[in-house]
């Protein structure tokens, strides 16, 4: 039972860990494009904060279209981790463009040119981890609770009398 009970408590200090991360903010140290070293500008900093709603919402749609399973997971050989991981690479810094870019117009601009300036500039490593930052601990605690609310509610049962 103690093991139970260390295992919530480190979950909730990574939360509130990745909360602080995205609240202060993550910089990320990019090359610049060509055009932009000639004029001796060699690195320029974006900072990943927390997504707003509609970049959150885009950020699940790019997950959710990878159709990811458990079985995607450690339990699979190395030739399939490499078809999932070829398959998905753009839909990762896509996602990761999205949580950089907090507005609409920004996002329907510049989501592309971004994610492939992301992926020929950071290692896929990195940008696995800022994904999972994204998706996992962005804000789905929260989800989670209003779901449980509802049904403990019970808005969309049948009522009886």
């Amino acid at each position: 039972m103690r093991d139970l009970k260390t295992e919530t408590v480190n979950a909730d200090l990574e939360q509130r860990d990745t909360e602080t991360i995205l609240d202060k903010g993550l910089p990320i140290k990019l090359r610049t494009p060509l055009l932009l070293r000639l004029f001796m500008k060699n690195h320029f900093v974006l900072v990943l904060t927390n997504p707003a709603g509609a970049a959150y919402t885009q950020i699940l749609t790019y997950y959710l279209s990878m159709e990811l399973t458990s079985k995607d997971g450690y339990h699979t050989d190395f030739n399939s981790l490499l078809t999932v991981q070829a398959k998905h690479r753009k839909k990762v810094y896509r996602a990761f463009a999205c949580g950089l870019l907090n507005s609409r117009l920004l996002r329907w601009l510049l989501t592309k040119p971004l994610a492939w300036m992301l992926d020929n500039s950071l290692p896929y490593k990195a940008a696995c981890r800022v994904f999972e930052l994204l998706v996992l601990h962005g804000g789905i605690d929260d989800f989670i609770q209003v779901i449980g609310l509802g049904a403990r509610m019970n808005l969309v049962s049948k009522k009886e009398g």
